[in-house]
């Protein structure tokens, strides 16, 4: 199994993350399974800068800025430990094999940008939260941000949507590690089923437990 950068976020994040729920047992799978997960050098700095950019983002705390930023810096600092200490043990238990291409990394690139030429994406308009410049405009009458929460008339701004060259990487290193499966929350990776480039390499796409709860209720 290669589990994607996203994956390994989710669960290090863990109940404050959209994603935990579907997550965590794939962790499981292989702290206390059968299942033996594949990870790169990429996935190991991704999810490190990850931890630190995402929990300052998006857990919450009441108090004074000094208090805030303590706070939160000490979430941070658990959660980065909590990485590494996991990486090692379940290292020491051959359940993560940390692997790396069999060829050059000049070659290796050199394939990746080749590739990636052929699924570039597409541009798209989102609106945006002139405060935070991070939130969506929910489809509400008060027009409230998901990350602020303030009420306001949404920015125009515009965002690349699709595969990017680092997904790339991380597909040819799941490929050419041998792993049968590799999960994201990434959508745009679904492109790559049936790429013969990477089959039999599978790619399955988690979905946001919240959005699917969300969907059953709208039906």
């Amino acid at each position: 199994m290669y589990y994607d950068t996203n994956v390994w976020v989710s669960y290090i994040i863990g109940k404050n993350d959209d994603y935990y729920p579907v997550c965590k047992p794939l962790i499981d799978d292989i702290e206390i399974g059968n299942k033996v997960a594949v990870i790169s050098h990429m996935v190991l700095l991704e999810t490190i800068h990850a931890i630190r950019r995402k929990i300052p983002e998006n857990i919450k705390f009441e108090g004074e800025s000094k208090q805030i930023c303590d706070s939160k810096n000490t979430i941070v600092n658990v959660a980065t430990n909590k990485f590494v200490e996991t990486v090692k043990e379940l290292s020491k238990r051959r359940k993560i094999l940390i692997t790396r291409p069999p060829i050059t990394i000049a070659e290796h690139h050199a394939t990746v940008l080749k590739k990636i030429k052929n699924y570039f994406g597409y541009i798209r308009p989102i609106s945006c939260c002139p405060y935070c410049s991070k939130g969506r405009v929910n489809r509400n009458s008060k027009n409230e941000c998901p990350v602020c929460h303030k009420e306001h008339e949404s920015i125009k701004k515009y965002e690349y949507k699709g595969l990017g060259h680092a997904d790339m990487e991380h597909a040819f290193f799941a490929k050419r590690s041998g792993a049968p499966v590799f999960y994201t929350t990434d959508k745009p990776f679904e492109n790559l089923n049936g790429d013969g480039d990477f089959s039999p390499l599978q790619f399955i796409i988690l979905q946001n437990p919240a959005s699917i709860s969300s969907s059953s209720v709208h039906h």
